[in-house]
């Protein structure tokens, strides 16, 4: 299990780097859409909505992972499975959705990184959790 928290930890910090872009955005003008219907902010409270729910994704895979062994069952092994799923599949649905997504090799390269850590922790986990 060392092994699987190790990684998802990983993970998590690595996903830190765009968190921390999200975050900033909200305080970049750059970001501002004037001719928004519901204001030249509001993309900026979509990134607030964002950064939140990150934040929440991150508790709940790190309840999830470091739940004693007893509280540990399939059940639980699935919300980490859908929670680590909806966190890191965000970074890849862009191209599907919008036609857009990582801006530049560094940010793939974070991407890749943390998609692969989070993964392999779930891989890894899975025995744990039965």
């Amino acid at each position: 299990m060392l092994a699987a928290q190790g990684f998802l930890i990983a993970a998590i910090a690595i996903s830190l780097i765009s968190l921390g872009q999200t975050v900033a955005h909200l305080w970049d003008d750059a970001y501002l859409v004037p001719n928004a219907g519901d204001g030249p902010k509001h993309a900026q409270f979509h990134f607030q909505r964002e950064a939140m729910g990150d934040l929440g994704h991150i508790a709940v895979m790190l309840l999830a992972i470091f739940a004693p062994a007893g509280e540990r069952g399939p059940l639980l092994w699935w919300i980490l499975a859908v929670t680590t799923a909806s966190y890191y599949g965000a970074y890849w649905t862009g191209h599907l959705l919008i036609g857009t997504g990582a801006p530049n090799r560094y940010a793939r390269a974070v991407h890749i990184a943390v998609s692969s850590c989070g993964a392999t922790a779930l891989a890894l986990s899975y025995t744990h959790f039965r």
